[in-house]
């Protein structure tokens, strides 16, 4: 489970890191222009991952969180006080189950994943919050505003977080996922596109608790839109026998990536692929040694450009 959770947090934190409230009022003044910075945790000891078969969920319940938050207020108390607050939270815990489903993608033929945020619980004790006002004339109703925000404020403010954080998952986040979540037209790949839309009826949570789905993995030229000549073979998305994280490539995906790029005629970045990859940066040295004549006429660690286009042998 160590192998999902390192995948699933940084995604989710992400897409909740900051998280801005317009405003909340209440008895006697208001609270504006909030903005809460959620980092994304480094310590995966403090996150667990549930796999939650009867709902085809994902849970993650992260203790431990530090955030920070601050906001303009306005307080009565008396007279009336304006000035800023910086909160830091020390310790927060946050409680999500995604439940995973399906929606058409782009095209609308293709299937995308959909998140669904079937639960969200936000908790913060007041204990373990710092308060820092400022302002002129703060001094003046400190003693009674650090009091009401860790009693009433905050509160109010984990429940507007909360709805916040279901809101960016079903609409920010599923809306990327219909957009990007099942083509892309890769650039440096000959100008190819890349569909990868979910099959199967999507990704599901298994009895025994295991995640997996199937992906299209056809490449084509989105010009020249034709049936590829190769058939996919089936085959099982996972061995009961195998590692935790398990991940299957037929030869399909490549003699289509192959087909594709041969069809468009384009050319074929190797630089990018290089140094994206394998991060491996091609200089006249490296080409001296197989041509000589490279280092006598451009000289020593020149970076060198690489390009090619798929031929049909």
């Amino acid at each position: 489970m160590s192998s999902l959770t390192s995948i699933v947090t940084p995604y989710i934190f992400a897409n909740i890191k900051d998280i801005a409230i317009p405003e909340i009022d209440f008895d006697g003044g208001y609270l504006k222009n909030i903005d809460i910075n959620i980092p994304a945790p480094t310590n995966y000891e403090d996150i667990n991952l549930n796999l939650v078969n009867g709902d085809n969920a994902v849970e993650l319940v992260a203790d431990n969180l530090q955030a920070n938050l601050v906001c303009d207020f306005s307080y009565k108390f008396g007279l009336t006080v304006k000035g800023k607050a910086n909160i830091a939270i020390k310790k927060m815990n946050v409680d999500i189950e995604l439940g995973i489903s399906t929606q058409p993608g782009t095209p609308a033929t293709d299937i995308a994943p959909k998140i669904l945020a079937d639960k969200v619980a936000v908790n913060i004790n007041p204990d373990d919050i710092d308060i820092k006002l400022s302002g002129s004339l703060v001094s003046k109703i400190a003693s009674v505003f650090i009091p009401l925000f860790k009693s009433t404020l905050i509160p109010l403010i984990v429940d507007d977080l909360t709805s916040q954080i279901k809101t960016i998952v079903e609409t920010t986040v599923d809306e990327d996922l219909a957009k990007y979540g099942t083509q892309a037209e890769i650039p440096y790949l000959a100008g190819v596109t890349f569909d990868y839309g979910e099959m199967d009826g999507g990704i599901k949570v298994s009895t025994d608790k295991v995640l997996s789905g199937a992906l299209n993995g056809t490449f084509f030229d989105a010009q020249k839109v034709q049936a590829s000549k190769y058939t996919p073979t089936p085959f099982n998305v996972r061995d009961p026998k195998g590692k935790m994280l398990q991940a299957y490539l037929s030869d399909y995906v490549l003699n289509s990536m192959f087909e594709s790029g041969f069809l468009t005629g384009n050319t074929l970045d190797i630089t990018y692929l290089l140094k994206t990859y394998l991060n491996v940066t091609v200089t006249t040295d490296n080409l001296g040694l197989v041509v000589p004549e490279i280092l006598t006429k451009y000289g020593s660690g020149k970076a060198v450009s690489l390009s090619g286009s798929f031929a049909n042998t």
